[in-house]
């Protein structure tokens, strides 16, 4: 029997042993390679302790551990583009900078501590800090490069032939409660202008399994009366990614002058070789994610898929609160990465309040079951969308309390979605002629504001996104900007011309007004027509003799165009006229004609004055008138015309009345007008249209503001505004109407979602790259924020990528006889007290206008836009 035993044993040994040791070592490379690839494999991203995170202030309770996360990353710059590229440094021997950092404790009321292990990490990944007590601890971490050399001291570092200056940017020294989450960084800079850098982007090697937590639950803390974040505290656990690379975001530029405030929206493109793992079924992008890595956890970005083009695939993304976490921590770095990844699977079931799109874009065959996951007023702070899919209208719940308007509606919630954090009010007023109502009409359909003739409406509209920020205006050195985007369907401009004798043109016109106004129980709205009545009947004079009376100072409010249309007291006023005269024969000009009309309305009581505009808010003007406003646009009429001819052999100059068109660029103060005024056309008016019956040239409004607190009680207003910041025709359907004694014919534009591709492109994503190329890759002005700009003339923009027709702030004409800058506008802070509401309205100028109203989306910060592939 013993030999028998002896016999089995030492087979096992020679034979069994071996066979088990070969599984074992293979058990123990799979396990290994799943750990490795758990996270985002980075070699240049250290990770230290992020294990035990849980509600305990990460501490856990048994081994009295306290784990804090410290990450660096490595950055290189090329011009204005920030890349993060791991694969510089994956074989780490090319890599001769070192890091280390040191960690001591600080402010200790109690000296029961145990050790740090290790003190000391230089290039290494993880490492533990033991606590016994939690009373009062603080840590400090130093990082230092090898040589010692802190931010401003070169430390080069040579990569296939190209050498950098590499430095910690932001604070080497951090104080931090233990627990936290730290984040120091590198940047290398290419010395001598070297521009053959061989950057690519780094991509998986293999797939990785990820722990995803929607970011909008970080808003919790920062942001308490924001509603309906404590949805979003969950994570979905080891979602595969199966792809993906970096993109880096600048959270602030020296050069041009802006920081990423939160809520930040930026506009990602992603091309091939990435864009081949997008989902195009059931939805398209159901599959990406975009994450950020914070406090030792990955945090999914909200994002809205905004559509296709030639293979290239258009996203927006919210960065939430990120830019204040990082700022409030004092880390002092600079960038902020993130990671675009591409699961294999469909994420909405998941990631439903964090991952959407526009339902036309999603499943364009069936858009109605998509429309419950458009989760664009996650991304945007105001996001209305009036269009119908397949019946569905987003916007059009019904408010309990309409506050004394005509109608109010809100986001429609659907069933087993999660709530957005961010909701929306509309309120309507119309003159009375209109009740605005959501329908169709024709080939129309949306909110309609304007369905015949002298008919006007407005719409305020606030979102809980648009009342957090504006209430810290005050408080932020850095400003709002704010970009509105509004597309209406209908047949808003002017007929081709007649003679200006026996007719006066257009017969159809309208005009669209946008404005920042606040509503404070104080908020007073009207039309152009009943400002400018109220100016003429109260502005006159009696003799109590005779009893003959006769006007005196303002009789308008400086314009006559725009009729019907709605405006804000107190407030800017960013209108723009399709087409109006109101003289016979017509007098065109400032006030008459159609463009771009720009002030704040303003009262005073004083007789003469009444309601006026003007550039700077004033409580002294002059009493016996005054207005004061920018325009830029075209105007015919009858003009007076020269021409030499011989009699006699004399040369005799004769005039004689003609038809004329002329281009304006001006400001126009009580009747005299300051710029340009003439023939010939240039980049900031918009072309003019008089016998265009197409009318190609407008198709998404586009107004970019920027508001900065300024001196005694005042509030800095920049802008830039353009009618047709999509740059192509919309204009494609033949409509037909008729009055009562004839029936007219033009062509309208057809009701559209924001990621139609009407045109090729979609026009809400095409839309945002021409306002973003306009506003900030001008060559006078590349990459400066729009309340950073410089002074530049029209023969100075960049025509290849700046919209003809954008009229707005720092632009300049000067001649030898006369010049004009425009200045940004300045109102009375104080009436910005109360809560925030954009303020649109579209009315009837003359004739018989239509106006529907299909969606508006507000993107928050500077235009941003950046490229993956």
């Amino acid at each position: 029997m013993r030999g028998k035993i002896f016999d089995d044993f030492m087979m096992f040994i020679g034979y069994y042993l071996p066979i088990f040791i070969i599984i074992l070592a293979g058990v123990i490379f799979i396990l290994t390679s799943i750990f490795k690839y758990y996270h985002i494999n980075n070699p240049s991203q250290y990770y230290i302790s992020i294990q035990n995170q849980n509600n305990q202030n990460n501490q856990n309770s048994n081994l009295n551990t306290i784990n804090s996360t410290i990450m660096v990353d490595i950055y290189y710059q090329n011009g204005y583009d920030i890349y993060y590229v791991p694969s510089f440094i994956e074989n780490l021997s090319n890599w001769n900078i070192f890091y280390n950092i040191t960690n001591t404790y600080s402010n200790i009321s109690n000296n029961n501590i145990l050790q740090i292990n290790p003190e000391n990490i230089t290039n290494i990944n993880s490492t533990t800090f033991n606590i016994n007590s939690l009373s009062n601890v603080k840590l400090n971490s130093t990082i230092s490069l090898s040589n010692n050399t802190f931010e401003g001291n070169k430390v080069t570092y040579t990569y296939q032939g190209n050498t950098y200056e590499c430095s910690i940017k932001g604070s080497n020294n951090i104080q931090y409660e233990a627990g936290s989450f730290i984040y120091f960084c590198i940047l290398c800079e290419p010395l001598n202008n070297q521009n053959n850098q061989n950057i690519q982007n780094y991509y998986l090697n293999e797939p990785e399994y990820l722990n995803i937590t929607p970011a909008i639950y970080l808003l919790s803390n920062s942001y308490p009366n924001i509603p309906n974040t404590q949805y979003y505290n969950y994570t979905v656990n080891n979602v595969e990614i199966v792809n993906g690379t970096y993109v880096v975001i600048t959270l602030s530029n020296s050069n041009g002058g802006y920081s990423m405030e939160d809520f930040q929206n930026i506009l990602v493109t992603i091309g091939p070789p990435l864009s081949n793992y997008i989902n195009t079924t059931p939805y398209y992008g159901d599959n990406v994610v975009f994450l950020v890595y914070y406090a030792g956890k990955y945090y999914a970005l909200p994002s809205w898929y905004a559509g296709e083009n030639n293979g290239n695939y258009y996203f927006f993304i919210n960065l939430l609160n990120i830019p204040s976490l990082y700022n409030s921590n004092s880390f002092g770095c600079n960038f902020l990465p993130i990671f675009v990844g591409f699961s294999n699977e469909n994420l909405l079931p998941y990631l439903n309040g964090t991952i959407g799109g526009d339902p036309y874009a999603l499943d364009p065959s069936n858009p109605s079951n998509a429309i419950e996951y458009d989760n664009g007023l996650n991304v945007f702070p105001i996001y209305v969308n009036f269009y119908s899919y397949n019946g569905n209208v987003e916007d059009n719940s019904y408010c309990g309390n309409s506050n004394g308007f005509l109608n109010c509606y809100q986001n429609i919630l659907y069933e087993n979605v999660l709530p957005p954090y961010n909701n929306v009010t509309i309120y309507v007023n119309a003159t009375g002629q209109i009740s605005p109502y959501v329908g169709s009409y024709g080939p129309f359909e949306g909110l309609a504001m304007d369905a015949g003739q002298n008919q006007g409406s407005y719409a305020l509209i606030t979102s809980n996104v648009l009342q957090n920020t504006f209430s810290q205006l005050s408080q932020s050195s850095n400003g709002l900007g704010l970009q509105t985007f509004v597309y209406f369907s209908g047949i808003p401009w002017e007929d081709s011309p007649g003679n200006g004798i026996t007719s006066s043109t257009p017969e159809v016109a309208d005009a669209v007004v946008l404005s920042y106004v606040s509503y404070n129980n104080q908020f007073y709205a009207d039309t152009v027509q009943d400002y400018n009545a109220d100016d003429s009947i109260s502005n006159q004079e009696c003799d109590p003799t005779s009893g003959e009376c006769y006007t005196i100072g303002n009789q308008d409010i400086g314009i006559n165009v725009g009729g019907y249309t709605y405006l804000p007291l107190n407030f800017p006023i960013f209108m723009y006229e399709y087409g109006w005269t109101s003289t016979f024969p017509p007098s065109p000009g400032s006030g008459d004609s159609s463009g771009y009309y720009v002030g704040i309305l303003e009262y005073n009581s004083t007789q003469g004055l009444g309601y006026f505009l003007t550039t700077q808010y004033t409580n002294n003007p002059n009493s016996i008138g005054y207005y004061d406003y920018y325009y830029s646009g075209s105007g015919g009429g009858i003009s007076t015309c020269s021409k030499n001819i011989s009699i006699l052999g004399r040369s005799i100059s004769i005039q004689y009345p003609c038809w004329g068109l002329n281009y304006y660029f001006v400001e126009d103060t009580s009747g005299s007008t300051n710029g340009y005024s003439g023939s010939d056309y240039f980049a900031f008016m918009p072309q003019d249209q008089q016998g265009n019956s197409y009318y190609s040239q407008y198709g998404v409004f586009w107004l970019y503001n920027w508001f900065q607190s300024g001196s005694n009680d005042m509030l800095n207003i920049f802008f830039l505004m353009n009618g047709n910041i999509f740059n192509y025709s919309l204009a494609l359907e033949q409509y037909e109407w008729c009055g009562l004694l004839r029936c007219y014919r033009a062509y309208a534009i057809p009701p559209n979602p924001p990621a139609s591709t009407i045109n090729g492109e979609p026009i809400f994503a095409q839309s945002y790259i021409n306002a973003y190329n306009t506003a900030f890759n001008q060559q006078s002005n590349s990459q400066r924020a729009l309340y950073n700009y410089r002074a530049f003339t029209y023969s100075e923009v960049n025509s290849n990528n700046f919209v003809p027709g954008t009229f707005g702030y720092y632009e300049y004409y000067a001649s030898s006889s006369q010049s004009l800058t425009i200045s940004y506008l300045q109102d009375d802070a104080n009436y910005y007290n109360g809560n925030p509401y954009l303020f649109i309205s579209a009315g009837s100028g003359g004739g018989s206008g239509y106006m529907y109203l299909d969606w508006v989306i507000v993107t928050y910060g500077v235009p941003y836009v950046v490229s993956v592939s």
